[in-house]
């Protein structure tokens, strides 16, 4: 993490590496994202952390070890999306990776979040007609793939993806967290 609480996505790859999770950065970034969106809707404290491990063969120690890492993030991006000054941003690739790359860790991101949100979402949470509309966004580009053209085209297009999601977000844990905040 860095000095200004933002999260960084080496961070986070660094994290998947030690825990060999089965995620990439960008999905756990999602599914954190969409378990901080549910979170007042579900009544399992920290029960996204075991969508992780499922079976944790060393009886909670790896667990335990990842939950605390975990929980700095978790607790970060929630900071974030209850911010007056919309400081949410989704832990991606920087534009120094391909935009192939960066496409794949996109749709993961939003993979990880429609996951999350499903999974905790159990009260079924209402959402805005608008809100709706952008969460079946998020499940549609949770299938993105890199399309033909010019790189800087590519790049274009993911900067304007990563805003959408962005608002997109902050618009859904606005929805499900009415008293949290008003923006």
């Amino acid at each position: 993490m860095s000095d200004n609480n933002q999260i960084e996505y080496l961070s986070l790859v660094e994290l998947v590496d030690h825990y060999n999770l089965d995620v990439s950065a960008a999905e756990l970034h999602g599914l954190i994202t969409g378990s901080v969106c549910t979170a007042r809707l579900n009544p399992v404290q920290d029960g996204w952390i075991k969508l992780l491990i499922p079976y944790d063969p060393m009886e909670g120690y790896q667990l335990g070890h990842l939950s605390d890492g975990l929980k700095v993030v978790y607790n970060l991006t929630s900071i974030a999306l209850e911010d007056d000054s919309f400081a949410f941003i989704p832990v991606l690739p920087d534009e120094d990776a391909s935009s192939e790359f960066r496409t794949g860790e996109l749709a993961s991101w939003c993979r990880g979040f429609v996951l999350a949100y499903q999974q905790f979402n159990q009260q079924n949470g209402s959402l805005s007609e608008d809100a709706l509309e952008a969460f079946e966004d998020l499940t549609e580009i949770a299938y993105a793939e890199p399309g033909d053209g010019e790189e800087e085209e590519h790049n274009q297009a993911l900067a304007e993806l990563e805003e959408y999601i962005r608002i997109s977000v902050q618009m859904i844990f606005d929805d499900l967290n009415p008293t949290t905040t008003i923006h």
